[in-house]
């Protein structure tokens, strides 16, 4: 009988930002692997829950309500999740198009069903001055 390779477990949301048990034992001092601009999932985890923290602490504060544990718990996860899909298409996007550098049309691209993202998101494009390609005839 054919014997399978076996392939890496496969983590999403939250679960991905955790040190696996091989991270862990050999893993830097903070418990985990580090990713190319130094931190640690771990910190970077930690990063995401200070900032959805301080947006529904801000946001309960201008509104007058409160906010259950359970609730950012789970948004911050949702966040986290959606940050590494998008990170995810992104890469494809850029790797589709022969490139190993994610750019600018790249994030547009990945927004294109939210309209009014993508408005906002050419209005920076333009304040900042980043340039979307221009698209020639193939071959260009």
């Amino acid at each position: 009988m054919r014997r399978l390779r076996e392939e890496p477990e496969r983590r999403v949301g939250v679960e991905a930002l955790k040190p696996s048990e091989a991270e862990e034992k050999g893993g830097e001092e903070d418990g985990g692997s580090s990713t190319e601009h130094g931190k640690s999932a771990l910190q970077l985890l930690d990063e995401v829950k200070v900032v959805v923290g301080s947006v529904i602490d801000e946001t309960s504060a201008t509104r007058g309500f409160r906010v259950n544990q359970v609730f950012a718990q789970s948004l911050t996860e949702l966040v986290v999740g959606y940050a590494g899909t998008l990170g995810g298409d992104l890469q494809a996007f850029a790797q589709h198009a022969g490139r190993k550098k994610i750019m600018v049309d790249d994030v547009l691209l990945a927004c294109r069903r939210n309209p009014s993202l993508t408005e906002v998101l050419k209005g920076e494009v333009k304040e900042k001055g980043w340039s979307e390609r221009k698209r020639g005839k193939k071959g260009d």
